[in-house]
């Protein structure tokens, strides 16, 4: 099950939703998803601000942290599209697009090709090369 972060509090309360927390808590659930798009945010609102990057710095995640111990869950995460702290990374030439490349050229240790009609129906063509 995969929520959004529009998903994660009731209307006019400050904790999280009680499908969310039910969810967590559902044995029978083997993994339960969510989306805090905290970074993406920051970055939209053009904030020049440095992140201390504690659990308290991202909305809700500490409830989450909170509802996965209450159900001995194991929590992962993860950053989608590149949104890391930098370290050591490479720009690999040969793209136009932000987070993909056409097919055609050799690949980089790094790529990896993804094909497939919903590799099409997201970018309008049916192979692309991806970090």
């Amino acid at each position: 099950m995969l929520f959004h972060k529009g998903e994660l509090l009731e209307a006019g309360a400050s904790g999280l939703s009680a499908m969310v927390r039910e969810a967590i808590r559902d044995a029978d659930r083997k993994i339960v998803g969510v989306v805090l798009n905290a970074v993406d945010d920051h970055l939209a609102k053009s904030d020049q601000l440095r992140f201390s990057w504690t659990v308290g710095q991202f909305h809700h995640l500490d409830a989450l942290l909170y509802e996965a111990q209450l159900a001995n869950r194991a929590v992962v995460v993860t950053s989608d599209h590149g949104h890391i702290l930098e370290d050591g990374s490479s720009r690999l030439a040969g793209g136009e697009e932000e987070r993909w490349r056409a097919f055609g050229a050799d690949l980089a240790e790094q790529e990896v090709v993804f094909e497939g009609p919903r590799v099409e129906q997201a970018t309008g063509v049916r192979r692309i090369v991806g970090p």
